[in-house]
């Protein structure tokens, strides 16, 4: 489970900023907070925040330019470098890792961990020189591996390749079990391969769909060699428009082109064997009656059965999972409840974490009397006059618990709000028109 996360020098985090996990409160039932929401005005560091937290996507190969994106309102940072600092717990040990990139390379990298509450290095470097730590297990051999790291390639992303074992639980956690949702791109290709695999890990699946008010009676997964010749060529249509993947592409134009030039004499075993990997959804809007596909869903539908299955696995996998704009994609009334499945302890057992950016300010009010966000859950970001964004927790103002949060937030006693006034955009565009 992640513990605090630091991040300095990132495009509007300028100043080190550190997202906490820890709680606040001595009731707690979690060692961290299964929930983190961070709000804020639009352009505010929000995106940026959610961002670097998933920097472990560009650890593995070559570094990328994405590592190193300085603030660059001011010539100073545009030269420094920009660093990450990680923390977790796994199997009761606590991991520590440090990453400074430049323009030119890794400046500095360490990895530590502390069995036994008991401070052990790793991994140390500084530009180039690497030094492997003194409890290693083949600490001889990986120093000398390791000589042959490049430059700009932080050394954990050689973990595999090396074999360092002690490296391994935290390496697997930052690829697997720290986790980010992003459906903005080609939801429906990920929707047509990612959902079967999800209801049959998750049989549940189907009963949330049916029970989130989105007309759903039920859900069959079909394999497509299983389908009757007169419905193949629907099927594969289908497949091939919610796919985006060139690959996937060429290969289901070839088979509607075999299907439909040799539609009398059809090669089905052939046709079959090589879309066996390919399997059809069919969903029932009612009891009884006739089945629609899946390019017949909503895109509401589409984003709750998609996130559905990401936080299912989270659950179940007690991994950290990280969403931007949360809020934009999913009804209001249904997050609330999604944020329960993280808070209680009968659904995440395995201590599973929930991180979101959102503008839903409904979420810091509350839910058959009880709120719906903890205090501690709660974070702002705010961007101050020189560009630079600053992250801070909402206990930093004390609040009581009479205090209604929602109302506070929106009469900007917490910052993070937009500063503007809703007349003052008709006046403008009314202005603008009177001059056309």
């Amino acid at each position: 489970m992640l513990i605090s996360f630091k991040v300095s020098n990132y495009k509007s985090l300028r100043d080190p900023q550190e997202l906490s996990m820890l709680p606040s409160r001595r009731d707690s039932e979690f060692e961290a907070l299964p929930v983190a929401a961070i709000y804020g005005a639009n352009a505010s560091g929000k995106s940026n925040l959610i961002e670097a937290l998933c920097f472990k996507d560009n650890l593995a190969g070559a570094w990328t330019e994405p590592l190193h994106r300085p603030f660059r309102l001011d010539r100073r940072s545009r030269k420094h470098s920009t660093s990450y600092e990680i923390e977790c717990e796994l199997d009761g040990v606590r991991y520590e890792y440090r990453l400074s990139v430049s323009s030119v390379g890794i400046v500095n990298e360490r990895l530590s961990s502390y069995p036994a509450h008991r401070k052990r290095i790793l991994l140390d470097r500084t530009g180039d020189r690497i030094t492997i730590g003194a409890t290693m297990t083949n600490r001889s051999a990986l120093q000398e591996l390791s000589s042959e790291t490049p430059s700009n390639t932080p050394t954990l992303s050689m973990a595999e390749m090396f074999r360092a074992t002690e490296w391994q639980p935290f390496w697997q956690w930052l690829q697997r079990g720290l986790r980010s949702i992003n459906l903005d791109h080609s939801y429906l290709s990920s929707f047509t391969t990612e959902l079967p695999d999800a209801i049959e890990r998750h049989p549940v699946l189907i009963e949330l769909a049916k029970v989130a008010d989105l007309g759903i009676a039920d859900i069959r997964v079909v394999d497509l060699a299983a389908l009757k010749d007169e419905t193949l060529l629907e099927a594969l249509t289908e497949f091939l428009e919610t796919r985006r993947d060139q690959r996937h592409q060429a290969l289901t134009k070839s088979l509607l082109s075999e299907v439909a030039s040799e539609e009398e004499d059809l090669d089905q075993n052939r046709i079959r064997q090589q879309i066996l990997s390919f399997r059809h959804l069919e969903f029932y809007h009612q009891s009884h009656g006739q089945p629609l596909a899946a390019g017949d869903q909503s895109r509401g539908t589409i984003s709750f059965l998609l996130y559905m299955a990401r936080i299912l696995d989270a659950l179940q996998d007690g991994a950290s999972l990280v969403i931007d704009e949360f809020d934009t994609s999913l009804h209001p009334r249904i997050i609330p409840r999604i944020i329960e499945l993280f808070q209680d302890k009968r659904t995440n057992p395995k201590n599973a974490q929930l991180i979101f950016s959102t503008h839903d300010a409904t979420l810091l009010g509350t839910s058959f009397g009880e709120p719906i966000l903890k205090r501690d859950e709660v974070w702002f970001v705010e961007k101050q006059e020189d560009g630079a964004s600053e992250l801070y927790p909402l206990t930093s103002f004390k609040p009581r618990k009479e205090h209604n949060l929602e109302r506070h937030y929106l009469g900007g006693s917490y910052g993070g709000v937009p500063d503007i006034h809703p007349e003052s955009l008709v006046e403008i565009v009314a202005a603008a028109n009177k001059t056309e």
